[in-house]
């Protein structure tokens, strides 16, 4: 397995580094939007959400995004990963449950109104 370091910051790159010793860095992914979540990985995938209001699925090898869910309200809630799903928080008062894959819906779970 490759050691990898991934960086989301507020100037609306993601930046993945190899070796991060050496600061060497593999690919940059520039967004139309801030980052504020903490982004995870799952295989050879990344996941994150944007004040977009979408959840990004993107290679981990190459930065290339494979695919997007809107959710259409900001995501500040960084996700977690478990049984081929990914779980994240948004500002639309729910909780979503994705195929990790896929990026299809679950589920959802209204937490807030």
């Amino acid at each position: 397995m490759k050691l990898r370091l991934l960086i989301s910051t507020l100037t609306i790159i993601l930046y993945c580094h190899a070796q991060p010793k050496a600061g060497r860095i593999v690919w940059q992914y520039h967004t139309q939007n801030k980052i504020v979540t903490t982004p995870c990985i799952y295989g050879d995938n990344i996941y994150y959400g944007r004040c977009d209001g979408n959840f990004y699925c993107n290679s981990l090898n190459n930065g290339a995004l494979i695919w997007k869910y809107t959710t259409g309200k900001p995501l500040r809630s960084s996700a977690t990963i478990g049984e081929g799903k990914i779980f994240f928080g948004c500002d639309d008062g729910n909780i979503y449950a994705l195929d990790a894959l896929k990026g299809t819906l679950q589920w959802k779970f209204v937490y807030q109104r």
